[in-house]
């Protein structure tokens, strides 16, 4: 099993860990125990995990920016550190109010590869939540050396067609080569075991999550746990939770 340092600064850990501690249990549980009952019992573990250490940065607010229009970045996401993902076709994930993003650009750090630019519209939006939650997966495979800079452009009030860029921006490298061509072998024979064991849907899901839990992936653990199809409730509750409690604004000073 391969090892990755975290991408994430303490701080910005806390929020997704409260999620990402339990999953191991609720696989456990979906395979020892058939009634509901163990997963109203993990929501309620996420939601008392997040009650007891809340999150704080310097401006008392959740574990992520969230900028001016209700912008909050969360995945991939490390600052000021680079962020770590696994494919090489990422999902780009955020929260904010509808119309607030209207395109999102990869920077390379080098010159050998063109920024790729990409236009935001409500064919984005993944969930009708009281702040519209938002995704994006590359269609063009990213390079293991380059380092990109995920930014986001709102809309200037008042000058139609016109965008400006948000004043913060994520940094994030696909995971080299070595490692993501182990870690793709592991995928590969964890869904071969899940075959031979008859296990699939969201308890499928979860061990795939786990995995990308262990290396520390949190950008592919999002997309993995957001692309459930009909996710039970107490999936999407955790879920809801994490976020709202990630993207909590600054407290007025």
């Amino acid at each position: 099993m391969l090892s990755l340092r975290s991408p994430w600064p303490s701080v910005a850990l806390v929020a997704t860990t409260a999620l990402l501690s339990v999953l191991p249990l609720v696989a456990q549980a979906s395979r020892t125990a058939p009634d509901p009952q163990p997963e109203v019992g993990w929501r309620r573990m996420v939601e008392r995990w997040l009650a007891q250490e809340p999150p704080e940065n310097p401006n008392n607010g959740g574990s992520r920016p969230v900028d001016g229009d209700r912008i909050c970045w969360i995945a991939p996401f490390a600052m000021p550190e680079t962020a770590v993902v696994w494919s090489d076709r990422p999902t780009l994930t955020w929260q904010s109010p509808a119309g607030a993003v209207t395109q999102v650009e990869l920077r390379p750090s080098d010159d050998r590869h063109p920024p790729l630019v990409y236009p935001i519209s409500a064919a984005n939006q993944i969930r009708n939540t009281p702040i519209p939650l938002y995704q994006l997966t590359l269609d063009h495979p990213l390079e293991p050396d380059v380092t990109y800079e995920w930014r986001m452009y709102r809309p200037v009030p008042s000058l139609p067609n016109v965008q400006e860029p948000l004043s913060r921006f994520v940094r994030f490298e696909v995971l080299a080569t070595e490692s993501r061509d182990r870690l793709t072998t592991e995928l590969t024979q964890l869904e071969q075991t899940q075959t031979e064991q008859g296990i699939a849907g969201e308890e499928a899901t979860l061990q795939r999550a786990q995995l990308f839990t262990e290396q520390q992936l949190w950008s592919d653990l999002w997309h993995t746990l957001l692309s459930q199809p009909d996710p039970s409730e107490a999936l999407e509750g955790a879920i809801a939770t994490t976020l709202e409690t990630a993207c909590t604004p600054p407290m007025p000073e």
